[in-house]
């Protein structure tokens, strides 16, 4: 489920919260480049995961550039989004 970004008045102080699909900032395009592929596992949800999962299933390149970005963050102990997906890169290419 997204997060709710914005509520709207129902009046005496009621609201209602609705919800607004995130599109990722440099994901302008389908094409997953290394800048959105870090915005999709820095910042992305569920949602985002798996679409990223699909695409690295589907494209071996989405795989190497998942390593890539995850390479780059691997000096960081608190980075533990980097770390699973440098793992689910590592075991799916070797799969491949």
């Amino acid at each position: 489920m997204p997060d709710p970004v914005r509520t709207k008045s129902l009046g005496r102080g009621r609201a209602e919260w609705y919800f607004v699909e995130m599109r990722h900032r440099h994901l302008i395009h389908e094409d997953y480049t290394l800048a959105a592929i870090d915005d999709i596992i820095s910042r992305g949800r569920w949602n985002d995961w798996s679409e990223l999962r699909d695409a690295a299933r589907a494209d071996p390149k989405v795989l190497e550039r998942i390593t890539r970005v995850c390479m780059a963050n691997a000096g960081d102990p608190y980075a533990q989004r980097y770390f699973f997906w440098m793992n689910y890169a590592k075991e799916h290419r070797s799969a491949a």
